[in-house]
């Protein structure tokens, strides 16, 4: 009897490493909003699931970080409440990368792939990575990487595990996301495509090959700026750095200087500081005699084909920060005509989210290998649904915007999809799971 007890028990364990653990809870940490959420049941797990928000404005490499955590965790925690528990962080602690790989045999494919790694990144020993198939044939094998700093990982866990909280896994923002959408809409299930997450304040753009997370892109600008009023300018909403760049390297090669790049902080400082002297040239009238040669000929070479001379000084106060910007006339051409609707205001204001999105897509053939998707998911509140009306009649129809239909019982939980999608980390894509 007890030799049957022993193979049933060594079953069942093997079994266990197989099927996915039921998680029961997810805590989520957002260095966007500067919160951490916890999703658990009431009454020691027998209730039904809560959600409760709270600040925690402290950056992962505080020294007081971990403490920090823990304290706020012990207010809530309770053993029978959280169970197994999902630990959601925040998109920008990972990395995704691609490593292209001649085929051969599997155990060589295994050493070639962890040498490859330890070559692209000279800090590998500071890494905690993990890798998947992305694509094969007959030649080549493309492998997904997704890697973290062994610091903040172990800081995180040691953090939640002092409270005694039994992790069941640790995954970036991105991936739970995708992992909800899938779980609530089987055509992404094995799809190639895009999940745009577009929140209140940011927007969260993911990747996903074969239904899997395999990248993700984030914008500094959400909701909040579809205005039905007016239509904001994308200068407004966050710098381009490159193209100030492009702009002072044209400068410096017309006086025959060495171009500037970002090989170094301090070449990234210096050229802040040299924007920001010019800036406050330019908004007091005071351009240097140096620069009267260069603004002379700047005159003749920039048509109405290019920018107007005009510029308009505007106050704005994006993300809580005041700043004056100069922002350039758009030639008539390149002016689309001023809405005449509510719905036409917000539309014009999206179509930032929409470049970008495409935007993204056209630079990632190297993760879409058999083709760029055609589908973008899109999640956000109902109240902007006009939105996908007015795509349709502009679009040529080569990439077409999904609204993230649920049902109405869901319809809360597109609120915060890397929360909920905690719930599904191990049972749709472990591959990105700690």
């Amino acid at each position: 009897m007890s030799k049957l007890n022993e193979i049933l028990n060594n079953a069942k364990n093997s079994i266990s490493k197989v099927l996915p653990l039921n998680i029961s809870s997810v805590i989520s940490i957002d260095n966007v909003t500067n919160t951490v959420s916890l999703y658990y049941k009431e009454n020691d797990g027998k209730g039904k699931y809560v959600r409760v928000v709270e600040s925690f404005n402290h950056s992962f490499t505080e020294e007081n970080f971990s403490s920090s955590l823990s304290s706020l965790l012990k207010i809530h925690f309770n053993k029978k409440a959280f169970g197994k528990t999902a630990i959601i962080l925040p998109d920008n602690l990972f990395f995704t990368d691609t490593i292209k790989l001649p085929v051969i045999n599997k155990k060589a494919m295994n050493s070639s792939l962890g040498f490859a790694f330890n070559t692209l990144y000279t800090n590998y020993k500071e890494l905690k990575y993990l890798t998947f198939p992305l694509y094969k044939d007959t030649k080549n094998a493309i492998y997904n990487v997704v890697g973290i700093r062994k610091e903040i990982l172990d800081k995180v866990t040691s953090a939640i595990s002092s409270v005694g909280i039994d992790i069941a896994g640790i995954t970036f923002a991105s991936n739970s996301s995708v992992d909800w959408a899938i779980s609530f809409n089987p055509k992404m299930r094995n799809a190639d495509c895009v999940l745009l997450d577009v929140k209140e304040s940011f927007t969260r753009i993911s990747l996903v090959v074969d239904g899997k997370a395999v990248a993700y892109y984030q914008l500094p600008f959400g909701y909040s700026y579809f205005s039905n009023k007016e239509i904001y300018r994308e200068e407004l909403l966050f710098d381009h750095s490159a193209s100030e760049l492009l702009v002072l390297n044209a400068k410096e090669k017309a006086k025959n200087k060495k171009l500037t790049t970002y090989d170094s902080t301090e070449d990234a400082l210096a050229m802040e500081k040299f924007l920001k002297s010019v800036t406050t040239e330019e908004e007091r009238g005071e351009i240097s005699d140096e620069n009267e040669d260069l603004t002379e000929e700047k005159s003749d070479i920039d048509s109405e084909a290019i920018m107007d001379e005009e510029t308009v000084t505007v106050e704005t106060s994006l993300r809580g920060k005041a700043a004056t910007k100069l922002l350039k006339k758009l030639p008539k051409y390149m002016i689309r005509p001023t809405p005449e609707s509510e719905e036409g205001f917000i539309y014009e204001n999206f179509r930032h989210v929409e470049k970008w999105v495409l935007e993204v897509i056209r630079n990632s053939q190297d993760i879409f290998v058999t083709g760029l998707p055609k589908t973008i998911y899109v999640n956000m509140p109902d109240e902007f649904s006009s939105i996908f009306e007015a795509i349709k009649k502009e679009d040529e129809g080569k990439v077409a915007f999904v609204n993230l239909n649920v049902s109405e019982t869901e319809k809360e939980q597109k609120q915060a999809l890397e929360l909920y999608g905690g719930l599904y980390i191990t049972k749709r894509n472990k591959f990105n799971v700690f």
